[in-house]
């Protein structure tokens, strides 16, 4: 990890990587956009596959909402887990952004839906060039 938060920390006021995002941004090759995902773990896993991304550390809520607005990136990719609770978060976080941000969605294959896998578990069976706005 880059950058470790004090346990105080509450979760909902900060973003996991926004801080490395910018100080590292000249790693990455399309800035044109950002994912967001719920976990650390996920949001690692982009970092590795050259894709910049924040993680929510959750399904979002708090201040996160403002944080993701206030990020230099007018295109946010919501790649939230491919289940109930992160498609019901997607719905929320994009209808909180929607007059801010151009928000799509990571279009997960059904086998990561029928398995419950996330990013971590099957970055090789995602497109990540295949969005749903």
């Amino acid at each position: 990890k880059f950058h470790h938060y004090a346990e105080s920390d509450p979760k909902t006021d900060f973003l996991y990587g926004a801080y490395e995002l910018n100080k590292y941004k000249d790693y990455f090759s399309d800035l044109s956009k950002v994912y967001v995902t719920e976990s650390a773990i996920n949001c690692l896993t982009l970092w590795t596959l050259g894709i910049p991304a924040v993680a929510l550390m959750g399904v979002g809520g708090g201040n996160q909402f403002n944080l993701l607005k206030k990020l230099p990136f007018r295109t946010i990719v919501l790649a939230l887990d491919p289940d109930e609770a992160g498609s019901k978060a997607s719905q929320k976080i994009q209808r909180r952004l929607k007059n801010s941000k151009v928000v799509y969605f990571l279009n997960y294959p059904k086998e990561c839906w029928e398995n419950k896998w996330d990013i971590n578990d099957c970055p090789e069976l995602i497109n990540f060039n295949d969005l749903v706005l």
